[in-house]
């Protein structure tokens, strides 16, 4: 069984693309007070990715209500960014949607494929699954990836770019072992995925501890999206954006929902 089932979530990760589209949310750490929150929705093969996301910062604004707990000063800032990765390019609008003044993407190069660095870029971690265990059909999965496995397990063509996109993003994360909970839908693609991701130094988030915690979810596979292509000069409508991912703005930052049954 132990096997049958390392199977059916390493082919999960095929199994999720073959949808061609899905919506997600994402959020670090798993629980507790959050450093980063993100939904959107992704069209895995057009290779393109609409997200808005919450990290909350030191700094000398006051924390929002339901954001993580001040620095030593008592205070939080909360840097909201509105995110579009189409052709390995990220376009970052930033700043409230609300806002009247005028605004231009700003464009980072990302690579031949740019959905690697981004939250869902943690689904292909389940190729490199060497162990899962589930305690009845209705508990998560208990599972250990090893990542150079994901990355060796990949199609070559996607190798070189998946190594560069999981150092860039976590320095030493390509010589890890990750232990996940995980959930597929009946249909044996990912659901649910809370990693545990080992000590190292990352270039997004000041983290005194020891470790992280990270949760995907996916939903509404096969939902029709529309994700707009930007351009470095060419300001995109939050409008526009918000009718590609559908999601409403939560001013109260985004909790994880319950577990769905094994299946």
């Amino acid at each position: 069984m132990t096997g049958d089932l390392v199977q059916r979530i390493a082919a999960s990760v095929d199994r999720t693309y073959n949808a061609g589209t899905a919506r997600f949310r994402w959020r670090m750490p798993a629980e507790g007070e959050w450093l980063g929150l993100s939904t959107g929705a992704v069209d895995f093969r057009a290779g393109r990715l609409a997200m808005r996301s919450r990290f909350a910062m030191p700094g000398s604004a006051a924390g929002a209500q339901g954001s993580p707990a001040g620095d030593q000063d008592g205070s939080t800032q909360i840097v909201t960014t509105h995110s579009v990765v189409s052709g390995g390019v990220l376009y970052t609008l930033q700043g409230p949607e609300e806002s009247t003044d005028s605004q231009f993407w700003i464009a980072i190069e990302l690579g031949s494929e740019g959905l690697a660095a981004t939250p869902v870029g943690m689904l292909a971690w389940l190729r490199g699954a060497t162990t899962a265990e589930a305690t009845d059909p209705t508990a998560p999965a208990a599972v250990v990836v090893n990542v150079p496995r994901a990355i060796e397990r990949a199609p070559k063509a996607e190798q070189a770019m998946l190594r560069q996109a999981w150092e860039s993003a976590r320095v030493g994360l390509s010589d890890a072992t990750i232990a996940a909970d995980v959930v597929l839908d009946q249909d044996g693609r990912l659901a649910h995925m809370r990693a545990t991701v080992p000590p190292g130094t990352s270039p997004w988030f000041a983290i005194a501890h020891g470790e992280e915690t990270m949760l995907l979810e996916l939903h509404q596979f096969g939902a029709p999206v529309s994700i707009p292509q930007p351009e470095p000069q060419l300001r995109v409508s939050i409008a526009e954006f918000f009718s590609a991912i559908e999601v409403a703005p939560d001013d109260a930052g985004w909790a994880p929902g319950p577990w769905q049954p094994w299946a």
